[in-house]
């Protein structure tokens, strides 16, 4: 989508009721299940190969509903600017935020890690609304005009917003001003291969290489909708491996575990989760699969 439809989409949902925009993002979503038979087919290979017991009735069921879901996300994330501070403050309930405010205690920042799961969006305007000091590492969309029409929506719900590919001093900075900094490390990459559902998977060091420089405490952060539209969130901060002294291994041992909360979440809500990626791409190159 351009830039320009995006942003007259925006404009369009914001003019919307919630449910009627909901059930438009829904069905702009199975839509593209039908016509995009590229990132379908994707989808269902990826849960076949994570879940062989599910027959394929299942797998095709729940592919589907995943693209309902980001669907209906992505027409939220949209209409944001339309929601009032109360109606986002009302539609999450969240469990562990102590967690956060104990780790800036500390006063070394915190690192908060999510997947594409559920509505990150929402969890980060959710905590922004609570007072915390937040910026989020994001992939640059493919154009411009797009670019600028999400990170405007992004900024406008209270947090900054950082390209991945010029991110790490802000990052460090932000840290050493003791402010939280959101991070999404569940996309194919090829820095460093660690397991994730039991397969080695392509994986970013950033989580770990920014703990390892500044000793900020690293919480799993995640946003569930629920089954009347609202968001569960919930908080916990991981216990990580005892460092060894190599810095290549260390930064492995605790992205694995990050991969692992990432991977319960997963199990958890499979419907919710961005299936449709290629997130073994790397390692089925390497030949790891």
């Amino acid at each position: 989508m351009t830039g320009c439809a995006l942003a007259f989409l925006s404009r369009l949902l914001c003019l919307m009721p919630g449910r009627l925009a909901d059930g438009f993002g829904s069905a702009l979503g199975l839509l593209a299940h039908s016509l995009d038979r590229k990132h379908r087919e994707r989808a269902r290979s990826n849960l076949r190969m994570v879940f062989p017991d599910w027959s394929d009735d299942k797998v095709r069921r729940v592919a589907r509903k995943v693209f309902a879901h980001f669907g209906k996300t992505g027409a939220r994330f949209l209409r944001a600017p339309a929601l009032s501070r109360e109606q986002v403050l009302a539609s999450v309930r969240c469990e562990g935020m102590d967690l956060i405010h104990e780790a800036l205690g500390e006063g070394k920042g915190a690192i908060l890690v999510t997947a594409h799961i559920g509505n990150w969006e929402r969890m980060a305007h959710y905590f922004s609304l609570n007072g915390i000091p937040l910026s989020v590492i994001a992939r640059d969309a493919n154009d411009q005009v797009s670019n600028q029409v999400v990170n405007r929506t992004r900024r406008s719900q209270g947090f900054e917003v950082y390209s991945r590919t010029t991110a790490a001093r802000r990052v460090l900075r932000d840290l050493q001003q003791n402010r939280c900094v959101g991070i999404l490390p569940d996309q194919n990459a090829q820095e460093a291969f660690v397991p994730f559902f039991g397969k080695p998977a392509g994986t970013v060091l950033g989580p770990a290489t920014f703990h390892l420089h500044t000793n900020a405490p690293i919480l799993a952060t995640f946003c569930i909708e629920s089954h009347d539209g609202s968001y569960d969130v919930v908080v916990s901060r991981l216990d990580l491996p005892e460092r060894t002294g190599n810095r290549e291994a260390d930064a492995a041992a605790i992205m694995a575990r990050i991969n692992e909360a990432i991977e319960q979440a997963v199990r958890e809500h499979p419907e919710q989760w961005l299936w449709l990626h290629d997130r073994w791409r790397s390692a089925r190159q390497e030949g790891l699969l």
